[in-house]
């Protein structure tokens, strides 16, 4: 009987001592908060290099860069655009800049960014990529 009432104890002890340190006091929170966020930057510099470089392809082909970034859509250049994995919204936002030289009031769109101004494993604001 005793044997029964040490082993019970034991297994108590055990389940109290699972219960209070559990996976996030030993860190598996944040490690596994970290691989999703390492793997949405993954996902982030592939979707934006791709569409800078079918951006870069409209541009050479059409003689101007897309006003839109749906754009690419349209011309057949991809099939849908992908959803920003910071902000769950697709792609959409391009920056652009004047060339006073050339033509003074004209635009030109340079590259797309994220919309999403939370700050990257790097320590940059997405927006910034």
């Amino acid at each position: 009987m005793q044997a029964l009432a040490h082993r019970v104890s034991v297994l108590v002890l055990a389940f109290g001592v699972g219960v209070s340190v559990g996976p996030s006091c030993l860190g598996v929170k944040s490690l596994y908060e970290k691989s999703v966020r390492l793997s949405k930057e993954a996902k982030l510099r592939k979707d934006l290099s791709k569409l800078r470089r079918l951006m870069k392809e409209y541009s050479a082909n059409k003689g101007g860069g897309p006003n839109l970034v749906t754009d690419l859509v349209y011309a057949g250049y991809i099939d849908q655009i992908p959803a920003d994995p910071f902000t769950g919204r697709r792609y959409s936002r391009i920056v652009y800049i004047s060339t006073p030289i050339e033509n003074p009031c004209a635009i030109y769109p340079v590259t797309v960014i994220s919309e999403s101004e939370e700050i990257s494993t790097e320590g940059t604001s997405y927006d910034e990529w």
